[in-house]
């Protein structure tokens, strides 16, 4: 087991219930395929929000020493943590006994659920694939690359974007359009599920075939947030249970289907958004079902361990949210980024269902340890005083009962987990998340990032830029809500300069400088001049575009981000991936057009922000070329000339991703490496330094 470490400020957990019970039609169809998988890991990392989670409905598992699993780290980067583990609990009557299936639990050993084989109907005689772990949607553009990369990894990518149609055929978001293959859901309403699903009238399964016979496929799917995470796992296997609770191996039999939802917009950065879709897959009535979710939190800085950890910590209860908190009682003088973390119930399956909220001191005891005293403190109805003393405290917030689940029925859940600044900060960031709700987890978003090129010069860089965004649905309003553009210029990739800004010429915003100067080149819309700037610099631009903010669902930034700038205009992103960069010169060259590539980071130390998590909860490796033609060829050599690797770049990108791994797809290891790139007879040699 981890060595306990200490806390931060606040923890908070906010838990949404769905208000239906669906019958499944195609219930024996829909688990003919459900077979024992690997353990696979994944990581929300997406908004401000690090999260680390396993297929078998662990939050912050324990994956190895080698391995790195987030522990809900918020702010992502600062070090300040708030878990130690956590996860659903499910308890009900069957055959007139208690019990209880957990994720996690007060001894955090006792996980019992084992996790499933999870891909799509048509691919699962693929043994390539057959134990994948996870379903990946992404509001990111995919490309076919990236699927092949993220199956190896088990995952699928779903492919398209918000607000864009990817398939051209004039429509926008066309999903939901039949039933997305096993994820164990009727996702189009019509009563049946996954592979009994005749009715695939619009192709949505990621990384599947041609599902509605149409001869295309993936048309035109997209994720309803920047990140979503599919997985399944069931209470029925007894060899996935690491250590048994004092009741042994008793199962209720169910599945649990999980869905995950993260953001990047500033009304949304704050949570993540957890839906369960719980299915009794046995043959028995459950009796008086309750649904809760248990914490082991410890809010601390990721550097301390053991009880400078997690022995100062507090916990309470705000009754007018029903928001369970946890919190550290001082923020470590200063050590803490953030200060507030928690959990609320904002729709239930029945109206203003009994809610259980406890708490419970690691060192002083009284926890539950078998499924009877458990599932009488999940249906007990009682609320714990609020805790203001120094503690390693655990908590559990519980609803129920809330009735039967007969064999082949579903009962939905969701969970939305907030993070916040201060605990003012959280409570309204969990109203951002009920209000997420109702347009099925799709909020407003920025306008499309505009396409542009930037050309350097003589002590100046001309950038040119498509009008793209301004045609662009906002897929929350069903309308077009563009007000204006940013052109912003960075030399390090952390202070930014606005090169200027174009603002529609109405009652909204600055009214500044309508329209942008026209572009003379037939294949760009705008073109401006950045002058004065010193010639050999490297310089990196992008152009945004930026709505009016005016949402008209009553999803806004809440008090603290308008205080902080984020004023309810959404603007389109500054990631690195968005930048293209070049270098100001007296004069150009033939070979001008590979003047302005470089290696990014470089030198290369360990790690990179540009990463992305695989399978195992491991870090994957990658380097960027970037400024890159359209076209070329990228080969890597060692020091002493040898040849490493060689890279195709073909997709009219400005950059391409080397995973540091050579011909025979191992790692390299560290040392100075020379690449040489060529386009067009024009040749470019150059190094960069990889230290591990």
């Amino acid at each position: 087991m981890r060595m306990k470490g200490r806390p931060t400020m606040a923890f908070m957990v906010v838990l949404i219930m769905s208000n239906s019970v669906l019958a499944t039609a195609a219930y024996a169809e829909a688990t003919s395929i459900q077979e024992i998988a690997e353990r696979r890991y994944a990581v929300h990392h997406k908004g401000l929000q690090w999260l680390g989670m396993s297929n078998e409905g662990v939050f912050v598992p324990t994956p190895g020493e080698s391995l790195w699993v987030p522990e809900l780290e918020y702010p992502g980067g600062s070090g300040t943590v708030f878990l130690y583990s956590g996860g659903l609990w499910v308890g009900a009557l069957k055959d007139g006994r208690a019990i209880v299936s957990g994720a996690s639990d007060f001894d955090n050993g006792t996980n019992e659920f084992g996790q499933l084989e999870y891909g799509t109907v048509d691919d699962m005689a693929n043994e390539e694939i057959r134990s994948i772990g996870w379903l990946e949607k992404s509001s990111d553009r995919v490309t076919a690359e990236d699927q092949e990369n993220a199956k190896k990894e088990g995952r699928y990518l779903g492919m398209g974007v918000l607000g864009v149609d990817d398939d051209n055929d004039g429509r926008v978001d066309e999903d939901p359009a039949g039933d997305i293959s096993n994820d164990f859901i009727d996702n189009d309403g019509d009563g049946l599920v996954d592979s009994a699903d005749p009715d695939l009238d619009g192709d949505q399964v990621p990384g599947s075939l041609d599902d509605d016979g149409d001869g295309l496929e993936d048309e035109d799917d997209s994720a309803r947030a920047a990140q979503e995470l599919i997985t399944a796992y069931v209470d029925t296997c007894a060899d996935c249970l690491e250590a048994e609770d004092g009741d042994g191996f008793k199962p209720l039999g169910i599945r649990v289907v999980q869905h995950s939802y993260q953001w990047i917009e500033p009304y949304a950065d704050d949570f993540l958004v957890m839906r369960y879709d719980i299915s009794n897959i046995g043959a028995d009535l459950l009796e008086e079902v309750c649904f809760g979710m248990f914490f082991d939190f410890d809010v601390g800085h990721m550097s301390q361990t053991g009880s400078e950890r997690c022995e100062d910590d507090y916990a309470y209860y705000y009754d007018d949210l029903k928001i369970a908190v946890g919190a550290d009682n001082d923020g470590d003088e200063g050590l803490l980024s953030s200060l507030a973390f928690g959990v609320r119930f904002i729709e239930t399956p029945v109206s203003d269902p009994q809610t259980s909220y406890l708490n419970f001191n690691r060192l002083s005891g009284g926890e539950p340890i078998d499924d009877l005293a458990k599932y009488m403190m999940m249906s007990c109805g009682r609320r714990y005083g609020d805790k203001k003393e120094e503690a390693d405290w655990r908590m559990i917030l519980a609803i129920g009962p809330l009735g039967d689940l007969a064999p082949g029925e579903t009962m939905g859940a969701t969970i939305a987990i907030v993070n916040g600044f201060d605990d003012e900060h959280l409570r309204y960031a969990s109203i951002m998340a009920e209000k997420m709700l109702d347009p099925e987890f799709k909020g407003p978003t920025a306008p499309e990032a505009p396409i542009f090129l930037s050309q350097a010069g003589n002590k100046q860089v001309t950038i040119k830029w498509k009008n793209n965004a301004e045609t662009a649905l906002d897929p929350a309003l069903g309308s077009v809500d563009f007000q204006g553009y940013n052109i912003w210029r960075t030399g390090d990739g952390e202070t930014w300069t606005l090169v200027s800004t174009y603002d529609l010429p109405d009652t909204l915003g600055l009214n500044a400088g309508w329209p942008p100067p026209e572009s003379l080149d037939e294949d760009y819309n705008y073109e401006v001049v950045d002058e004065g700037l010193m010639n050999g610099a490297r310089l990196s631009y992008v152009v945004t575009a930026f709505d009016n903010g005016h949402n008209g669902d009553g999803i806004h930034p809440e008090p603290w981000d308008q205080q902080h700038s984020c004023v309810g205009v959404l603007e389109s992103s500054r990631e690195e991936e968005f930048w293209l960069t070049v270098i100001p010169a007296a004069s150009t060259q033939a070979e001008g057009v590979l003047d302005s590539v470089y290696v990014v980071p470089n030198p290369y130390m360990g790690s990179s922000r540009l990463e992305g998590y695989g399978r195992d909860g491991e870090r994957s490796r990658q380097i960027d070329f970037r400024g890159l033609p359209p076209v070329c060829e990228i080969a890597i050599y060692t020091l002493a000339g040898d040849f490493v690797q060689e890279l195709f770049h073909t997709n009219g990108l400005s950059w391409e991703s080397w995973d540091l791994r050579n011909e025979e797809g191992r790692e390299v290891a560290g040392g100075i490496y020379l690449y040489r790139i060529g386009s067009e007879g024009n040749e470019r040699i150059g190094k960069f330094v990889v230290v591990k």
